[in-house]
C-alpha cells in the first residue's frame, strides 16, 4: 500500500501545529515583556489627585493633605527603582517625590506661617525617596545631579510665597517639559516674578535664580537667553536689544509660606494656625 500521500498530509499536520505552538509561544513572551513594561512605570495617580482637590492657584490646603492616602504615596515613593524607569519617568519622580516631601516637611511643623521661623527647613527632617534617604535638600542636590536642566527648578515647590507655587497636577512623563514651560512663564509673568524697569535698565529676577546659579554660572548672557523666552513680547525684545548693558538684580526674598485657609471644595474649614 502506498502510504507516502499519508505521510505527506501527517508531515503538514505536524509542521501547522508546530508553527501554531511556536506562534504561540511568541505571544505570549511578548504579552510577559509588554506586561513587564507596564508594571515598571510608578503611578502618582494618588498624589494628582490630592493636588487636584487641594490646591487653587498654586496655593495648598495642607489639612487636605494630611490623610493616610497621601502618606500611603510618600511611603510607595521610598521602594522605587529608578533604573527601572525611562528618562521622563525619572524626572517626573523627582519632581513629584520631593514636592511631597515638602509638604510633609510643613505638615510636621502645625501651624508654620514663615520659613524664616525655621531655618533648618531644608536639613532636618530625612525623607526616603527610591531608597535614597536624605533631607529636602540632599534630595534636591540629587535630583539636580540627575537633571541639571534650569526647567526642573522651577517645578520643585520650596513653599515660600516668593518662589514658584505648587502645580494643581501631578507631573506627568508625557508632558512633562511643557507643563515645565507653562509654568515657568506664568510664574515669570507673576507679580513675585520677573519685573522689567526699563527707565533703569534694570532686570529684577526671583531670588531663586541665584540660588541655583550654577545653573548658569557667570555667563550674564546665558542667564538672558533663558528668561527672554518666558517674558511677555515687549519685555523679550528689550532683553534682547539692550542685554549687554542690562543690570540684572535679584528680589528681595518672601519667605513667607504659601497655604491656604480654607479647602478649594468645602469653603470654610479649620484655621492652618489653630
Amino acid at each position: 500500500m502506498d502510504l507516502s500521500w499519508f505521510k505527506s498530509v501527517h508531515s503538514m499536520r505536524c509542521f501547522g501545529v508546530a508553527c501554531f505552538l511556536l506562534l504561540l509561544g511568541t505571544q505570549l513572551s511578548l504579552a510577559q515583556k509588554v506586561k513587564k513594561t507596564v508594571s515598571i512605570s510608578f503611578s502618582h495617580q494618588l498624589f494628582d489627585s490630592l493636588l487636584q482637590h487641594n490646591v487653587r492657584g498654586g496655593e495648598p490646603y495642607y489639612q487636605g493633605f494630611d490623610t493616610p492616602t497621601f502618606y500611603r504615596y510618600c511611603d510607595s515613593l521610598a521602594t522605587v527603582h529608578l533604573d527601572k524607569l525611562h528618562d521622563n519617568e525619572k524626572t517626573v519622580f523627582w519632581l513629584n517625590a520631593i514636592n511631597s516631601c515638602v509638604i510633609r516637611a510643613i505638615l510636621l511643623r502645625k501651624g508654620m506661617r514663615s520659613l524664616a521661623n525655621y531655618p533648618d527647613f531644608y536639613t532636618r527632617d530625612t525623607f526616603v525617596s527610591a531608597g535614597y534617604r536624605n533631607s529636602l535638600s540632599g534630595l534636591i542636590s540629587k535630583a539636580l545631579s540627575l537633571h541639571p536642566h534650569p526647567y526642573f527648578v522651577f517645578g520643585i515647590f520650596h513653599g515660600a510665597k516668593s518662589d514658584p507655587p505648587l502645580v494643581s497636577r501631578a507631573f506627568h512623563p508625557h508632558n512633562v517639559e511643557s507643563v515645565l514651560r507653562a509654568h515657568i512663564r506664568t510664574y515669570l509673568r507673576s507679580d513675585d516674578g520677573a519685573i522689567l524697569d526699563i527707565r533703569a535698565n534694570v532686570l529684577s529676577l526671583p531670588l531663586i535664580f541665584k540660588r541655583y546659579s550654577d545653573l548658569w554660572g557667570t555667563d550674564k548672557k546665558k542667564l538672558l537667553v533663558f528668561v527672554r523666552q518666558f517674558l511677555p513680547p515687549e519685555a523679550e525684545a528689550y532683553c534682547a536689544v539692550h542685554g549687554d548693558s542690562l543690570i540684572v538684580h535679584y528680589s528681595p526674598d518672601n519667605p513667607l509660606l504659601l497655604y491656604r485657609q480654607s479647602s478649594p471644595k468645602q469653603g470654610t474649614i479649620k484655621p492652618w494656625d489653630k
